[in-house]
Formats: C-alpha cells, structure tokens, sequence
C-alpha cells in the first residue's frame, strides 16, 4: 500500500496546455526559417496567424510570432499552435 502511494505522491506526466491555461513562460517564435514544419502545414499556420511563406520548398515566419505569454490565459489558437511545436507546459499530478 505504502508503494502505491509513494509511486502516486511522484508521478508527474506533462500533458500541452488548454483553452484558460495561465502560461507560466514566454513562447515566441522568431522571424526566419521553420524547419519544424513541413511546406504543407503553410495554410494551418497563417489560419492560426503566422505570417509565413514557402521560399525554396520551406516555410519562413516574416516577423517574430508570439505564441503565448506569461501570465496570461492562453486561447484555442495558442493550444493549437502548443501542440504544432510539441510544447508542453502544463504538468499532470495524481492527487
């Protein structure tokens, strides 16, 4: 019994952030190449407001892009975007 609880008192998993979730640290993209991204995704990320374009088959971000900012609530289009780049700022307790 005493392992179990143990086990359940350390378990921490990270999980990406929600709608309402307060970011707890700046994320912002800088302007130049995204190599992270295929040319593909072009269309998805000017939907959740890049401003990109494919040059030479890959995408290039015009200007720095905010993702989300500490201390305030992050929106639908910010976890979307959390999720594009694979960041995951909230972590999961068993309580």
């Amino acid at each position: 019994h005493t392992e179990v609880v143990n086990w359940f008192d350390k378990f921490e998993a990270e999980d990406f952030a929600k709608l309402g979730h307060v970011a707890d640290e700046d994320i912002v993209l800088e302007a130049g190449s995204l190599p992270q991204f295929p040319s593909s995704m072009c269309a998805t990320l000017k939907k959740l407001g890049l401003q990109v374009e494919i040059q030479r088959a890959k995408l290039n971000l015009f200007g720095d892009f905010v993702v989300c900012r500490k201390g305030k609530p992050i929106n639908a289009e910010q976890s979307k975007m959390l999720v594009h780049l694979g960041v995951k700022l909230v972590k999961f307790r068993a309580t």
